[in-house]
């Protein structure tokens, strides 16, 4: 009983007071992960990277880490190189031998990244398709402003 009171009191600065301040739990609901694009936007470079590859949505080089780093799985199997800002990702995406041709395309599903985006919801097994491991998936806006931007030059804008 000693021991115990010792070490309440070391925790406390009253009775009935914890110290460390804030709630013990979370109370709020966890935030679901998105499930695709943020819908509305335009079919530029800014737009798509804010509104499905970058943080918080897809993420390509986000906490999963596949396109992150050139040791990361993702990046070992496509050779796409992602990194941390837009314009890094927009360099991995877009040349020579990427997922999308410097200059754009006049057929966009012809193209490596139109190719590996998942367009349905996802399966319970392979064939398995970008954003790999999650529930994310490419709806039919967001496919028609990609397909905009690569007929438009694919352009960093």
């Amino acid at each position: 009983m000693l021991l115990t009171t010792i070490a309440l009191g070391a925790c406390s600065d009253a009775p009935s007071n914890v110290v460390g301040g804030g709630a013990l739990f979370d109370a709020a609901p966890p935030v679901a992960p998105p499930t695709g694009c943020a819908t509305g936007g335009g079919s530029t470079w800014a737009d798509l990277y804010r509104d499905c590859f970058g943080p918080g949505h897809a993420d390509c080089s986000g906490a999963a880490g596949c396109h992150a780093s050139a040791g990361d799985t993702g990046t070992s199997f496509s050779g796409f190189l992602c990194g941390p800002t837009k314009d890094e990702c927009y360099a991995g995406m877009v040349g020579k031998d990427s997922l999308v041709p410097m200059g754009g395309s006049k057929t966009p599903e012809t193209t490596r990244l139109y190719s590996a985006l998942r367009k349905a919801p996802p399966a319970a097994s392979p064939p398995r398709a970008m954003p790999n491991n999650s529930g994310f998936e490419f709806d039919a806006d967001a496919l028609r402003r990609l397909r905009t931007w690569i007929q438009n030059g694919a352009k960093n804008d």
